[in-house]
């Protein structure tokens, strides 16, 4: 038997109420405040100083080995090289969000994480000094702090805006070394040439590109007025060891004994340590 209401326009009401909450229930409990806490996994050193320096390291749940500033990230888990992941190694921290430097990979390891829809950013890994602003913004429209990347920016510009720039007449090269790897030399289209440009010295390997590997007449017809290495460079391979690489000690560069090491994160990876990295080596350029 079907019962009929004698009061329709109260059932009319009472529909319109339990909809409209309805869809205040859907709007309330997918707002934001009540997704659960970000995880992020970063990959890449310069992406990793950001988001310290835009204050949202309490995200941070892994990283991967170039990430090794500040101090602390040491702490968390290590996905690995960045151009070596694996998605496995990365999928275990249960992230929310894997930030990753355009130059990550390989390839395969991000189809892998896009086939079970992991939520990933790519980041410009473009080797200029002004792609840092670039890598503020993107992280600080990913991570909702907008006005903290405004300000970062403008400390990142006031301290780039004391660097001198004027062209020097220095010939240098820069040579990366690996402990049980040939050394090679760094052509155009890396991050110590845009380094040199924008100090205002000339690469001495400016016809070569990317990184190759050298032979003692390359070295002497590059011919050096400086030899640059990143720190852990040195550290691994040692001083000694620089100037029994092929052809160095005929360079005048080798003749002289002139060497100039650079911060690993602030020379290559186009960081918030940048600028200071800059301010000193155009220091010691200066001191030759």
């Amino acid at each position: 038997m079907k019962i009929l209401s004698k009061n329709k326009p109260i059932d009319n009401i009472i529909r319109l109420i339990l909809l409209n909450l309805s869809l205040l229930c859907l709007v309330f409990f997918s707002h934001p405040i009540f997704a659960k806490e970000q995880r992020i996994v970063s990959i890449g050193g310069d992406l990793t100083e950001i988001i310290y320096a835009l204050g949202a390291d309490d995200k941070l749940v892994a990283r991967d080995s170039t990430s090794i500033s500040p101090e602390q990230v040491l702490k968390l888990p290590d996905v690995g090289y960045m151009r070596m992941l694996n998605a496995e190694g990365i999928l275990a921290q249960k992230p929310d969000l894997i930030i990753a430097s355009e130059d990550a990979g390989p390839a395969s390891v991000f189809t892998q994480l896009n086939a079970v829809n992991a939520n990933v950013l790519r980041v410009t890994s473009e080797k200029s000094v002004e792609s840092t602003r670039e890598k503020i913004i993107a992280l600080g429209n990913a991570l909702d702090l907008k006005d903290k990347a405004s300000i970062l920016i403008g400390q990142f510009d006031e301290e780039l805006s004391q660097v001198t720039t004027s062209p020097l007449g220095v010939k240098a090269v820069f040579i990366l070394t690996f402990e049980g790897a040939e050394a090679s030399v760094a052509g155009t289209q890396t991050a110590p040439d845009a380094m040199f440009n924008y100090i205002g010295i000339k690469n001495a390997a400016q016809s070569m590109t990317r990184y190759q590997k050298f032979s003692a007449e390359g070295m002497a017809a590059m011919n050096p007025d400086v030899i640059v290495v990143s720190k852990r460079g040195i550290d691994k391979l040692g001083e000694d060891k620089i100037w029994e690489l092929p052809g160095v000690n005929a360079t005048l560069a080798g003749k002289h004994k002139k060497l100039i090491v650079v911060d690993d994160i602030g020379f290559l990876g186009f960081t918030l340590q940048t600028p200071n990295t800059l301010k000193d080596f155009r220091l010691a350029l200066e001191a030759l």
